[in-house]
């Protein structure tokens, strides 16, 4: 049996001026900055308002967001700018997440962290594998192991 997979439009999910404001937000928020996304949105949001006929406050229609972009191949930050403000939009900025603090797992022997973790979990009874992984520098193999045995015991009571 093969399975029959439609095209996904999101023209068709455009309706209101709250759907293209949301649409053209999430684009920028998710664009990784090389402004394809956002020109493929904008294209899209153009369809919606040419083909659609969307009743809107914009400072501009379908057909002047499409020529906007097609006098603007590289999508400059200006043209963004304006069709963002016409959309009734104000672009701001904020900082970048830092990265993720890259963790380095300790090399300890199974005992040490058995140790460790029944001081742990003695101080903190409800963390779970991934917390005491993180807080201990363990590797989780080592950590859920230990744990498990541990539990199996009586020992400890860990949330998973």
């Amino acid at each position: 049996m093969s399975e029959t997979f439609t095209r996904w439009d999101p023209v068709k999910y455009l309706n209101t001026e709250e759907d293209i404001r949301l649409y053209f937000w999430a684009a920028l928020e998710e664009d990784c900055g090389d402004g394809k996304l956002v020109k493929k949105v904008l294209g899209n949001i153009s369809s919606a308002l040419t083909e659609k006929h969307i009743k809107n406050d914009f400072g501009m229609n379908g057909k002047e967001i499409s020529l906007a972009l097609s006098e603007d191949p590289s999508l400059s930050f200006a043209t963004v700018s304006r069709i963002a403000i016409a959309l009734g939009l104000k672009l701001t900025t904020t900082a970048a997440d830092p990265p993720p603090e890259e963790i380095v797992y300790r090399a300890v022997s199974r005992a040490e962290a058995q140790g460790e973790i029944l001081d742990l979990l003695a101080e903190e009874p409800d963390l779970c594998y991934d917390d005491i992984s993180d807080k201990l520098r363990i590797e989780m193999e080592m950590v859920v192991d230990i744990c498990i045995e541990l539990e199996d015991e009586g020992v400890i009571k860990v949330d998973a």
